[in-house]
């Protein structure tokens, strides 16, 4: 049974609806069949016992002279013919005083039965009939102008008028079950010819999905058709020039659109008119998941180029300014050293010599200003733009480092207003925080690590704020170290330059906003960053 169970499932739709389909019209068919053979049996056995009935009440009705006359010949002859009846086993006539006058068994002829006269008494001499043990016994009084003259009693076998309707109701199964065979293979025959049909458009679909599999995502040429054509190819929408459907190279028209596709085509009034039906939505909305993934991709390309080089940037700036704040500590030393030499020492020689170091030692000094400012933050450039979006964008490009250490992100970020700010610099403080958020996760042993970023709009004072607060469950901030973790140069890491907040906190104040921490050594630490709006 498992085994056809499994030889079902590997055939393909078409074969699948149509046996399907067959099974289900010969279940219908036949259950029909037979539900209506048991239904009408009853009714054909009760139509035989009336037909019965009705030809023994006739046959004896024909003889009503012989009873008159006490023609016993004829009565005789009545009985052979009641007994021709099918189904009919014994036949037996009394008078009305219980002699027996006339009997299919010989032998009784002339006896008295006072029990057969008893039960027409009781029966009001009305004719009735009597099951016994599968057998109707069917009492009737013969009357001449309602004087009952003799009573006839017949037996006849219920059995046999069963059979005898079974093997009618068997010959009409037949019949209709060669009519019903013709059916299933007529249905199956059209059902696979239609089902061809309707499933031809996911046969192409497959096909297309396939293609794209075994080839880059990026390849062109997936779509080189029109999906529908329609005369008018516009796009209703007025998002692209033509409506991509209609298009000569869908392909081409889905790649500009991208993500667009699937935001705004499924909501157009032309898309559900081409649609004819679910097939077509499947086949359609394959296309524009597409032209989305591709559009992410493409995104996500953009944006993993940018990461490189905002890392690329942070990693130059703070080494620029490590190195430098090294070789001006060097600086000072061999300046102030070169100006001992000259001052201390009364030879024209070590004077010289001593200039010539001091004038180095400035021109370094000079060059090592420059590669300072190179780490300095520039002048911000405001413009309006979305904090959750830099947020978002922020947490996408940062995604493998919170994987890596299995840090869960929690956004909540709330219906705020956009502002003017420096979108590169705002980057830069997001990219600082949650670093620092994830290195703070990193020093302590915790299972449900998580970073928390929210956003939110406070009115302090009949002024708005826009408020971004970082949280984490992280080592925290000891309460000595919180006044000193904005200074520059100042840190608690190992390997760390101390530029990282203080670098912060100059872009916050460059916006005119304000940072504040809020943090318990041991539970975490929760950034508050105030811009304001208004």
């Amino acid at each position: 049974m498992l085994r056809k169970l499994f030889f079902f499932k590997k055939l393909s739709i078409r074969w699948k609806v149509s046996l399907s389909t067959s099974i289900y019209i010969l279940f219908l068919l036949f259950g029909s069949i037979f539900l209506t053979a048991l239904s009408f049996e009853q009714k054909l056995i009760n139509e035989k016992n009336a037909a019965t009935i009705e030809n023994i009440k006739g046959i004896v009705d024909s003889y009503l002279d012989s009873f008159i006359l006490r023609n016993l010949e004829k009565i005789d002859e009545m009985i052979k013919k009641i007994k021709d009846i099918p189904s009919v086993e014994k036949v037996q006539v009394i008078d009305f005083e219980g002699r027996i006058i006339g009997n299919s068994n010989i032998s009784n002829l002339g006896k008295i039965d006072r029990y057969l006269l008893t039960k027409f008494i009781n029966n009001k001499n009305k004719e009735f009939t009597e099951n016994i043990n599968n057998k109707t016994i069917f009492y009737y009084p013969v009357k001449v102008d309602d004087e009952i003259i003799s009573y006839v009693i017949t037996t006849y076998n219920q059995n046999m008028i069963k059979e005898s309707v079974d093997k009618e109701i068997m010959s009409v199964i037949l019949q209709t079950g060669s009519v019903a065979v013709f059916v299933i293979l007529a249905s199956f025959l059209g059902t696979f010819f239609i089902s061809g049909v309707l499933i031809r458009p996911l046969i192409e679909l497959k096909d297309k999905i396939v293609n794209i599999a075994s080839k880059d995502f990026k390849t062109e040429g997936v779509l080189d058709k029109p999906l529908k054509k329609e005369k008018d190819k516009r796009c209703i929408k007025e998002i692209t020039e033509d409506c991509w459907i209609t298009a000569e190279k869908p392909e081409k028209v889905l790649n500009e659109i991208g993500d667009l596709s699937i935001k705004e085509c499924y909501k157009c009034e032309k898309f559900k008119n081409l649609s004819h039906d679910e097939i077509d939505e499947l086949s359609f909305s394959f296309y524009m998941m597409t032209a989305s993934l591709k559009d992410y991709l493409q995104k996500l390309e953009e944006a993993h180029r940018e990461r490189e080089t905002l890392n690329c940037m942070a990693t130059m700036g703070e080494m620029s300014a490590k190195i430098a704040h090294e070789i001006k500590n060097a600086l000072y030393a061999i300046g102030n050293a070169a100006n001992y030499l000259k001052h201390s020492i009364e030879d024209e020689t070590v004077k010289e010599f001593s200039g010539v170091i001091k004038e180095e030692v400035n021109r370094l000094n000079e060059m090592t200003v420059s590669f300072l400012n190179f780490s300095k933050l520039i002048e911000p450039k405001f413009e309006l733009n979305d904090l959750n979006a830099e947020i978002e964008r922020a947490i996408m490009l940062l995604k493998d480092d919170f994987d890596d250490e299995n840090i869960k992100v929690i956004k909540e970020l709330g219906n705020i207003p956009k502002f003017k700010f420096d979108k590169n610099m705002i980057k830069q403080v997001l990219f600082n925080m949650l670093l620092n958020s994830v290195e703070a996760l990193k020093e302590k042993e915790e299972r449900n690590k998580y970073i928390k970023v929210k956003t939110y709009v406070e009115n302090i004072k009949n002024t708005n704020y826009v408020v971004l607060e970082i949280e984490d469950n992280g080592i925290g901030i000891k309460e000595e170290v919180k006044e000193r973790i904005f200074k520059p140069f100042f840190t608690t890491k190992q390997n760390g330059t101390g530029l990282g907040l203080p670098m912060v906190y100059k872009i916050i104040f460059s916006h005119n906003g304000t940072i504040s921490i809020d943090s318990e050594y041991g539970k975490g630490a929760k950034f508050i960053i105030k811009f304001k709006v208004q």
